[in-house]
């Protein structure tokens, strides 16, 4: 199975649900995922993962063409296109599903669900190796609940307001809140620390 997801951590997040569920379908399926270079930790615990072909973003669309290239001279049972591209079209394969126009509207959730004809969305889903669990204990380790917040998008058009950011936290943390006495994780990357 070749999976092509997003480039940005977010969306590639929010396909793994449909790689999930392709896994559930096809236990015994080598995996092959392409991806943004900051959505590859998302995937390096997936399981049957064959390889992780690193899209970088380059001038002219030459990132599809980097693809084609690792890719053309395998027979692919199964092609997933989470970014619509026309790659199905261009390398040998026996099935394949690919974003179309019709389906950018809703959640990406569902529109990820469309794509391979379910009918509801699928929920994502993460794989972690025991390090990933170890390094996490070590960030934050065990106690009362955690709220993880994810202010930061890749444009700001994407981005909720900090004051609203902060007031779902305090709802959420306060008590008679979801998380009473929970503690705040603040996720990003380190070129967004100023943000």
């Amino acid at each position: 199975i070749l999976f092509i997801t997003h480039r940005w951590i977010g969306d590639a997040v929010l396909s793994t649900g449909v790689l999930s569920h392709l896994i559930e379908q096809y236990p015994d399926a080598e995996i092959t995922v392409a991806c943004g270079p900051h959505a590859v930790p998302l995937f390096e615990a997936v399981p049957n993962l064959s390889r992780i072909i690193t899209m970088r973003k380059r001038r002219w669309n030459g990132h599809w063409l980097h693809l084609w290239l690792k890719i053309v001279g395998t027979h692919w049972d199964i092609i997933a296109d989470m970014r619509g591209s026309l790659t199905c079209y261009v390398v040998r394969n026996d099935r394949h599903w690919r974003r179309q126009p019709q389906h950018r509207y809703g959640h990406m959730v569902e529109q990820h669900a469309h794509i391979i004809d379910l009918e509801h969305g699928v929920a994502p889903r993460l794989w972690t190796k025991p390090e990933h669990v170890k390094a996490a204990e070590r960030l934050i380790p065990s106690g009362s609940p955690v709220l993880a917040l994810g202010p930061i998008a890749n444009w700001p058009g994407k981005e909720w307001p900090a004051a609203s950011f902060a007031e779902l936290a305090h709802r959420v943390t306060a008590p008679g809140g979801r998380f009473p006495g929970g503690r705040i994780a603040i996720l990003a990357g380190p070129s967004h620390r100023d943000r």
